[in-house]
């Protein structure tokens, strides 16, 4: 929370120097280039910073050929590397733009995009890599840790990026997180597939518990944990800083009841492999029992 601490470190004398610089060359009409010596040397010290906390700089293909063991451990690394640029690394280098640049607030405001643009798309792009690619179920959850992190950021970005040049990576920003809830609502569309593309073959011996029953409850009570964000998710008019509506767990609720009817209707459709009819609504019961 010591937004600080990167200028703290920094001489004052320093600092009072460069605003010295700075104020001569704009003055002189050098006002774009004394922005642009400043800007290239900062972000330099920020894809360090961003290296540090283990980030790397990976294209859209790279991220979608990736194993998926080796991106859960990318995005942990992505969520780090997110909190402590916006909350920490971007609020000080504005600081300190105002302070180099104190007086003339289009120089300042110009410097501070031009420092931290390529940092911000570098993890905007990761997180857009992660939204559009595959949607299989098990990636729920960690794509539900991106979609939460760039939500609690937004306050962040709106605060960090509110002058006029750096607008677009505001908008950005509201885009991708959008585009990680059409995912996750995607993966829940690729669950109702996968249902009712799970074909009737031997029966379950004595009427048991089919293994389909038994992974989509247990995905479903797992995604349960998350439903605050969920709803959120299911509610499409909801916006970043304004949280989920009162509405909103309605929507959630019918998705749950679709994905149960689904199953239960591929239940049925499996119940009638037994011979049996005694056996058959044993099976019936059995899984009727555990989804409730």
């Amino acid at each position: 929370t010591d937004y600080n601490i990167i200028i703290d470190v920094l001489p004052s004398v320093t600092i009072n120097d460069l605003h010295e610089i700075a104020k001569r060359m704009v003055a002189a009409g050098f006002g774009k280039e004394c922005s642009h010596v400043y800007s290239s040397l900062r972000r330099e010290f920020l894809e360090e910073s961003l290296s540090r906390l283990g980030l790397k700089k990976l294209s859209i293909e790279e991220v979608h050929k990736m194993p998926w063991q080796d991106l859960e451990d990318e995005i942990e690394r992505w969520i780090k590397a997110a909190n402590v640029s916006l909350r920490i690394l971007f609020p000080s280098e504005r600081r300190l733009c105002d302070r180099v640049f104190f007086g003339f607030s289009s120089a300042s405001d110009l410097s501070f995009m031009e420092v931290c643009r390529g940092s911000t798309i570098q993890l905007l792009n990761f997180a857009d890599a992660v939204a559009i690619g595959s949607r299989s179920p098990e990636r729920l959850f960690k794509i539900l840790d991106v979609f939460e992190t760039l939500r609690d950021l937004m306050p962040e970005f709106e605060s960090v990026f509110s002058d006029q040049y750096c607008v677009v990576l505001r908008n950005e920003a509201i885009t991708i997180w959008k585009r990680l809830g059409e995912a996750i609502r995607g993966i829940f569309m690729e669950l109702e597939n996968l249902i009712r593309r799970d074909p009737a073959k031997a029966a379950v011996p004595g009427g048991g518990l089919h293994p389909i029953a038994r992974y989509v409850m247990n995905y479903l009570r797992a995604a349960c944990r998350s439903c605050q964000t969920l709803e959120q998710v299911f509610d499409e008019n909801v916006v970043p800083s304004k949280g989920v509506s009162s509405s909103s767990s309605s929507s959630l609720s019918v998705q749950m009841d679709w994905i149960m009817e689904l199953l239960e209707s591929n239940l049925e459709a499996k119940s009638k492999i037994y011979k049996d009819s005694a056996l058959s609504s044993v099976f019936m019961m059995n899984n009727g029992r555990y989804i409730v």
